[in-house]
């Protein structure tokens, strides 16, 4: 029932909630937006409360206001990133509250929106408090001292989403002897302000305050329109908004990520660039050229007309980090036999990815293996173990032996997998077999930003499976490393063992991630044979030496087409689906910043190959043979029977419809 319904009696209508009825005001936006933010300053301290990340239960806190962002509507909180709440943000960052209460006037303001956990240096830095120190202590270290660079601080920031506010419109005196009236009378006083921002809202707020901070960078702006200092001032004003960064100017060695910036930003950023300047900027470039002073050079080149990268440059860069591995010496003896009885070991890179989990889960139920060794990008063992066990919920595959895992925090993307030299020995001896299904997946940022985890990384575990004894190295690659070879080369067939290599002008069309992974795949099969599969096929063909040397495709041999997955999903909705062209597709959501499909506008607008844009060019896809797959795996036919792909999708579809609102 809403709060504003009515209840029908022999006195008439009265509202359900008349306290709420008789104090409720809705003042001008800015004035609600404003005494909110000034109450939340000088309150200061407040309530948090959590979703627990292990239960059911709500957990609150006493918090002290660190910052305010956005004009005071967002809140700024420093917390200890190894805390409860630090977790519990973490698994629950939307079932987030904060409330601040004036014991003495009575006034109070509630505060629900999505809550993230920030912990890069700079964004530390900028918030950092030398109290700090007395709740974190100094454990005599040189390193977890409390102060700035303490790897424990870390920063809460809350989004407002919903909003109330209670404003204390009698005295204390006042409100007594109005409460004893009313309680005498029946009748509810009039004691309190009770006003409410709702999303909407605080979206209008946030736009109008850009608004009015545009309005005093345009006037920069006339001041300077016929003179170099335009675009300069221009961007940095763009930046201030989109970052919500509490300062008046930047420095041209200021860094957008180094800043906070996030791929969500970055597609905001290049889409008013565009929209404002009228020129065509990627999104790669502005990864690539991420200060102020870069792009702010990037984008007059651009007014210009003059190229900002040679294709050409592009190719050759890929070209030569294929060459990368050539001074690798592999072990001459043959790879060991890993499901040997005296072995049964295996090294896992990749556990916490989609494929990985469900390879880790059949690995733990195979009687052979002993014992797993997962690398994990984290802090500590214990976080890392969290992250698996956790990513084995997910997908519904914790009834495993789970006691067979170890836990490795480390980083393939640095020398000696981010581990020490102990570490890095003991288990290049102690595995028996290792398999690689990690990789940095973004389809909006540049080959540069993949390199180190996914080429790098690649050969970090060439030379971890070669080193102390010869292990057989399971690589999981991708069709992407082809790249969009069907429409820009007319290729419509693939042979199993053909190299990526002969599809290199290709990649200039496509993503970093593609090409990243196409010049992984080139490494690897200098020295080993990479594998694409799934799990069940991937075990089967890692398991014998016969089909060392070969790659294999595992992909749905009679593949459904676009116009059929639409119409599949259609017949799951509650309201058909209605189909639009592309570009109308595309305005659905350009605009709209809060949209989980606005990152990925550069995917939709940015023009490759003449007017197509990176969806585009993945037309007329090439058929990868399977028949190498085909005889590896002909001992093991019920791994053939492959399910139509009609049958498939109709069960994500329902699996998605039993857990999205959007079905």
């Amino acid at each position: 029932m809403s709060a504003n319904a009515t209840i029908n009696s022999e006195t008439g209508n009265h509202p359900v909630d008349p306290y709420k009825t008789q104090n409720s005001e809705d003042p001008p936006l800015p004035q609600k937006v404003q005494d909110l933010a000034d109450f939340i300053s000088e309150v200061k301290f407040g309530m948090l409360t959590t979703k627990q990340s292990e239960g059911e239960f709500l957990t609150s806190r006493c918090m002290a206001l660190a910052a305010k962002e956005h004009g005071g509507i967002d809140l700024v909180f420093h917390t200890n990133l190894f805390s409860g709440k630090t977790m519990d943000l973490t698994v629950h960052p939307q079932e987030t509250n904060m409330s601040f209460l004036d014991p003495v006037s009575g006034a109070w303001a509630s505060i629900s929106g999505t809550a993230s956990i920030v912990s890069d240096p700079e964004t530390v830095q900028k918030y950092y408090s030398p109290q700090l120190k007395a709740w974190l202590g100094d454990m005599g270290d040189g390193v977890h001292d409390g102060g700035p660079t303490d790897p424990r601080i870390g920063v809460i920031k809350l989004e407002a989403k919903l909003a109330t506010h209670v404003v204390a419109t009698k005295g204390i005196l006042s409100r007594a002897v109005n409460t004893v009236k009313g309680a005498i009378k029946g009748e509810v006083p009039a004691i309190n302000s009770i006003r409410e921002l709702s999303l909407e809202e605080l979206a209008e707020s946030l736009e109008q305050r850009y608004i009015e901070k545009m309005a005093v960078a345009h006037q920069k702006k006339s001041l300077c329109r016929d003179n170099s200092h335009f675009t300069e001032i221009y961007l940095e004003q763009l930046w201030l908004e989109i970052l919500g960064y509490p300062v008046d100017s930047l420095n041209p060695s200021d860094d957008f990520f180094h800043l906070g910036g996030t791929s969500l930003q970055v597609a905001n950023l290049i889409n008013r660039i565009q929209r404002s300047l009228g020129i065509e900027l990627r999104a790669t470039t502005l990864y690539e050229n991420s200060s102020l002073g870069q792009l702010t050079r990037i984008v007059k080149r651009l007014e210009d007309g003059t190229a900002v990268q040679d294709p050409t440059d592009e190719l050759n860069i890929l070209a030569q980090d294929s060459s990368l591995g050539q001074d690798l010496q592999t072990a001459s003896a043959p790879a060991i036999d890993w499901l040997d009885y005296a072995e049964g070991r295996v090294f896992l890179m990749g556990a916490t990815g989609f494929v990985g989990a469900f390879l880790l889960a059949s690995l733990l139920s195979m009687p052979h293996v002993k014992q797993l060794a997962c690398l994990v990008r984290a802090h500590d063992e214990s976080t890392a173990d969290t992250r698996i066990k956790k990513m084995l919920a997910k997908y519904g595959l914790s009834g495993v032996p789970e006691d067979k895992i170890i836990a490795i925090p480390g980083d393939i993307s640095l020398p000696g997998l981010g581990v020490s030299r102990e570490i890095y020995d003991h288990y290049a001896t102690w595995a028996s077999v290792v398999f690689h299904l990690g990789a940095l997946v973004s389809y909006v940022q540049p080959y540069s930003r993949h390199r180190a985890t996914n080429v790098l990384g690649t050969l970090q575990l060439l030379a971890f499976a070669n080193h102390s004894r010869p292990k057989r190295l399971v690589y999981s690659s991708s069709v992407a490393a082809y790249g969009p070879t069907g429409f820009t080369r007319g290729t419509q067939n693939v042979p199993g063992d053909e190299r990526p290599l002969d599809h290199l002008e290709s990649l200039q069309y496509n993503t970093g991630y593609s090409q990243s992974q196409f010049v992984a795949e080139n490494v690897q099969r200098k020295v080993f044979a990479p594998v694409d599969f799934v799990v069940d096929a991937m075990l089967r063909i890692s398991a014998s030496a016969e089909n060392e040397g070969h790659a294999y495709n595992l992909i749905q041999p009679d593949p459904i087409d676009l116009q059929e997955t639409f119409s599949l999903i259609s017949a799951q909705c509650a309201r058909p689906l209605k189909g639009v062209s592309l570009s109308d597709w595309v305005c659905m959501f350009v605009n709209d910043v809060k949209s989980p499909l606005h990152p990925f506008i550069p995917l939709f607008q940015e023009r490759v190959w003449g007017d197509r844009t990176p969806w585009e060019v993945q037309e007329s896809a090439p058929q990868f043979e399977i028949n190498n797959t085909i005889q590896a795996l002909r001992k093991h036919p019920e791994l053939l029977a492959w399910k139509p792909a009609s049958n498939l999708l109709r069960k994500y579809v329902l699996e998605w419809s039993g857990t999205s609102n959007h079905f």
